[in-house]
């Protein structure tokens, strides 16, 4: 594909994809996490022209055709970015994954050894971390007219920089208006049935799938890049530093001063400089 190109769907079998591609080079696979859609990563990919940037929205995410019948959870997603990988015909590429995308991206590289070459992780699940605003949601969710009041107050700029909802998500909350909610969140704030979907992929959370990273980590021998938010409260960067060693392969450990979970969203260029000088040492 020359330069540029954008492909607006990959079939992934039960769901449609929505996608974007960028660059030219080395393939980097872009998995975004929860509640995002593929352009959390645009900043990054603008960043990082000398590689071919495969942006994927996850089944029920962005513009991904889901059929309403068909589930949505993060082993489904598992299988959608191998599906991806298999439709573009991609035989060596780096997984670049943040938060529950990081988590994906693991599960990916044990089932593809032979094609994930590198691993590009960032502010993701650390087995025996379990973020408590996680287990609130998921309760709360639950309740009746919850969806449409946490839709609600998330459209509003004020009410969204609570830590109860986005706050958490960045050092600096001035962030989550402007380009972050255009890009990523209105989609979803403005579509009751998107909102819905995103809502189903949370309710069908297993905390059994972070613990099975324990399993998984050994089983990872690609070189493994590790980059977290210094001030993540959902993942502490001391646990992050632990995890490391449970890798079986090489891994390099990186910390963005001034950010939280979404460190790539806050200093994009920082985070895609650290990705370069991985994949390309010397």
């Amino acid at each position: 594909m020359t330069n540029n190109t954008i492909v607006s769907h990959i079939d992934a079998g039960s769901s449609r994809l929505g996608y974007r591609a960028v660059g030219s080079g080395p393939d980097l696979v872009f998995v975004h996490g929860w509640p995002l859609n593929r352009e959390t990563w645009r900043d990054v990919a603008a960043a990082l022209p000398d590689f071919r940037c495969h942006l994927i929205d996850m089944p029920g995410c962005g513009e991904s055709v889901t059929p309403p019948d068909v589930p949505v959870s993060f082993r489904g997603h598992i299988e959608a970015v191998i599906a991806a990988i298999e439709s573009l015909k991609l035989d060596s590429v780096t997984l670049v994954g943040q938060d529950s995308g990081g988590m994906i991206a693991r599960y990916v590289a044990v089932r593809l050894p032979e094609v994930v070459t590198a691993l590009v992780l960032c502010d993701t699940e650390v087995p025996g971390v379990h973020p408590e605003l996680i287990t609130r949601l998921q309760k709360t969710m639950k309740a009746p007219g919850a969806k449409a009041a946490s839709r609600a107050l998330l459209r509003q700029p004020k009410a969204a920089r609570s830590p109860q909802l986005l706050g958490g998500l960045f050092f600096d909350t001035d962030l989550i208006e402007g380009d972050f909610r255009d890009a990523v969140l209105t989609k979803t704030l403005d579509d009751p049935a998107a909102f819905d979907r995103q809502i189903e992929i949370l309710l069908n959370y297993e905390v059994e799938m972070v613990e099975e990273l324990g399993d998984v980590h050994p089983r990872i021998t690609c070189p493994t890049l590790l980059v977290w938010g210094e001030h993540d409260d959902f993942f502490p960067v001391d646990e992050a530093r632990n995890m490391a060693d449970q890798f079986g392969g090489p891994v390099r450990f990186e910390v963005i001063p001034d950010a939280r979970l979404l460190s790539y969203e806050e200093h994009p260029e920082r985070f895609a400089e650290l990705t370069r000088s991985f994949l390309t040492p010397g």
